[in-house]
């Protein structure tokens, strides 16, 4: 129950409405996620006193075949400062519903990785992320998007 809470409070904070400050989408190879295959955004920080939320969002098919997505992120500034991540977003709950909104036979989960934080340094950022499944390829996971977003 208490993962549950969790899982719905973060994807309230996620969308209530935060001014956007960066947003990409990366299509996945329709063969799937290789593990060797990063997707990559490259973000300007000008702003380093405003707190931001830092989230992604998931779009995937109703076949994919986990309830769950391991991701590797690295983080690497411009001035050689690098941070290593592993996460664990639930894509379904317990009883294998699948959570976000439906979206014809797709679904679509968006997710916090950092809340109201601030970057000590202004400058480029590159944020390097790596799917972390025991598959070589990970299948039917359609679209990855890297959002930023202003935190209220």
């Amino acid at each position: 129950m208490t993962r549950l809470l969790l899982i719905a409070i973060l994807l309230l904070t996620a969308s209530c409405g935060d001014k956007l400050l960066y947003t990409e989408t990366v299509v996945i190879d329709e063969l799937g996620w290789h593990k060797d295959k990063p997707v990559e955004f490259d973000v300007v920080i000008s702003d380093t006193l405003t707190a931001v939320n830092v989230g992604m969002t998931f779009t995937h098919s109703n076949d994919y075949p986990f309830a769950n997505i391991w991701l590797f992120m690295e983080i690497t500034s411009d001035y050689g400062h690098s941070v290593v991540d592993t996460l664990d977003f639930f894509l379904a709950e317990p009883d294998g519903r699948w959570l976000g909104r439906k979206r014809g036979g797709e679904y679509v989960v968006s997710a916090l990785y950092k809340h109201a934080v601030t970057l000590s340094r202004p400058g480029n950022y590159k944020f390097s992320i790596t799917q972390g499944m025991r598959s070589v390829i990970l299948p039917e996971i359609r679209e990855f998007e890297f959002w930023i977003s202003e935190s209220e």
